[in-house]
C-alpha cells in the first residue's frame, strides 16, 4: 500500500541563546553557540494512505513539533520526511488566519495559499461555510470569533479541500461535545476516502477509536510505537504510575456534610486479594476502602464507588445502601468492600473513584479520592465494555409459516 507520510529519524534542537550576542554570533559565524535544547529526537514512521497515526504523550514531549515537521510549517535539524499529496493542518487556533480578514475572505486566502484554482475554492466554500456553522459571521473580521468560532472555522478550513494528509493537534479539544462529535465523523469519512491522519490528543480514547497505529513520544524520543491499543495502554500505565500514591490519605475534605469524613484507604486488588494495577477483560477486580466519618458527622454514612474512563465517561457507579454493608472499625471508621466479577471492560485506561458521604447526598459533594488502572483486551474491539456476541456466516433459510 502507498505510504502517504514517510518520516526517517527526524530530529528537532533549538539554540538557547543567552543574550542577543550570542545569536548575533551565530547569524555571523555560522557557528553555534550557547546550549542546544532537544525538542525531537530519532523519530521513524510511515503512514499509508487511508490508516490513522496518533501522537500521545505529555505536554512538552515533542508532539507538536512532530506534527509541524509533518505539515512543513517546521524543518527537522536532521532526518527526512516525506509526505505524497495536499497537506490540510490544524495547528492552533489561529490556523494561520488574518485576523483583519473575514471568516470569508481566509477561506479564499487559505485555498490560494494551497495552490487551488478559484474554481476549485469557490465549490469548497459553501461546503466549509455550512461546516462551520458560521453563516451569520462568516463576513466579519475573525478578530471577533470567540475561540470555539476558531477552531469550527479551521477545522472545517483544513478538511474542506480534500487533503491527502490530514494533520491535527490538540486544539481540536477546545469545540464542544456535540462538535467533537461532528469532527470525529468527518476524520473518519476523510480517512475512509484514502486521506493519510496524524493526530496529536490528550483523549486517548479518540486515539484508539480513530488511529490504527500510535507513537508515544517522552522528552522528544520514542518510548512506545507501534498498534495504537498497545501503545495508548503503556502510556495510560505510565501515567497510573505517576499519579498519587495508591494508598495516600484522601486530602483536603469535601464540602457539606462531607466536610467531617474523608477516604482514608483505597487499594485495588485483583481477584487473588494483590494489589494490582493491570487487568485483562473478563478478570477480578476487588476494592478495599477505608473512611472516617469525624464526630461532627451528619446524616448517614455511605460509601460510593465508581469507574471512570480516562475521557472521563463513567461506565458504573454505585454506593452502599445501609450500615450493614460497611464494617465498623470503631471511633466512626469503616471498611468497604467491593467485589466485581469479570469485569467487560476494554483495553484502555481507567480511575475508580471513591467517596466518603452522607446516604443523603447528591453525586459528586462527597469527599472524593482516586487511582488509576488499566485494562488489556485481545483484539481490537472498541468502546467501553466487551458485550457478548457471536458471528454467523450464510444466508438463514426462512422461517416456514
Amino acid at each position: 500500500m502507498r505510504s502517504a507520510v514517510r518520516a526517517v529519524l527526524l530530529s528537532k534542537f533549538y539554540g538557547a541563546h543567552w543574550n542577543p550576542r550570542s545569536l548575533l554570533r551565530q547569524i555571523l559565524t555560522g557557528k553555534e553557540s550557547g546550549r542546544r535544547i532537544r525538542a525531537l529526537e530519532g523519530v521513524s514512521f510511515r503512514v499509508e494512505a487511508g490508516r490513522a497515526l496518533g501522537v500521545v504523550g505529555q505536554n512538552g514531549s515533542g508532539k507538536t513539533t512532530l506534527l509541524k515537521i509533518v505539515s512543513g510549517a517546521a524543518h527537522p535539524s536532521s532526518g527526512q520526511v516525506e509526505v505524497d499529496g495536499r497537506v490540510g493542518a490544524l495547528l492552533d487556533l489561529g490556523a494561520g488566519f488574518h485576523p483583519e480578514f473575514s471568516g470569508r475572505e481566509n477561506i479564499r486566502f487559505t485555498g490560494a495559499l494551497m495552490g487551488l484554482e478559484p474554481d476549485r475554492v469557490r465549490e469548497a466554500e459553501d461546503r466549509i461555510v455550512a461546516f462551520s456553522e458560521l453563516e451569520e459571521f462568516i463576513d466579519q473580521p475573525v478578530r471577533t470569533y470567540s475561540a470555539g468560532m476558531y477552531v469550527r472555522l479551521g477545522f472545517a478550513v483544513s478538511t474542506g479541500f480534500h487533503p491527502s494528509v490530514l494533520v491535527i493537534d490538540e486544539a481540536l479539544a477546545v469545540g464542544d461535545q456535540p462538535f467533537q462529535k461532528k469532527c470525529t465523523d468527518r476524520i473518519l469519512s476523510i480517512k475512509k476516502r484514502g486521506a493519510a491522519i496524524v493526530i496529536c490528543s490528550h483523549n486517548l480514547y479518540q486515539v484508539r477509536t480513530l488511529c490504527e497505529e500510535a507513537i508515544w513520544l517522552r522528552e522528544g524520543r520514542p518510548r512506545s510505537q507501534g498498534d495504537a491499543v498497545t501503545v495508548v495502554e503503556d502510556y495510560s500505565r505510565f501515567l497510573g504510575q505517576a499519579a498519587a500514591p495508591r494508598d495516600a490519605d484522601a486530602g483536603a475534605p469535601g464540602s457539606g456534610p462531607a466536610r467531617n469524613c474523608r477516604i482514608e484507604k483505597l487499594r485495588i486488588e485483583d481477584g487473588s486479594g494483590s494489589r494490582c494495577e493491570s487487568f485483562r477483560t473478563g478478570e477480578t477486580l476487588r476494592l478495599e476502602i477505608v473512611a472516617e466519618f469525624a464526630s461532627g458527622f451528619r446524616g448517614r454514612p455511605s460509601l460510593r464507588v465508581a469507574i471512570r474512563r480516562d475521557d472521563g465517561l463513567t461506565i458504573h457507579e454505585t454506593r452502599t445502601r445501609s450500615l450493614e454493608e460497611l464494617q465498623p472499625l470503631g471511633r466512626g471508621r469503616y471498611r468497604g468492600r467491593v467485589t466485581l466479577r469479570e469485569i467487560p471492560l476494554l483495553a484502555g485506561g481507567y480511575r475508580v473513584r471513591a467517596a466518603a458521604c452522607s446516604h443523603s447526598e447528591e453525586p459528586e459533594t462527597g469527599s472524593w479520592q482516586s487511582i488509576p488502572f488499566s485494562v488489556r483486551s485481545r483484539g481490537r474491539e472498541l468502546g467501553a465494555v466487551r458485550m457478548e456476541h457471536r458471528w454467523r456466516g450464510g444466508l438463514q433459510p426462512p422461517e416456514s409459516p
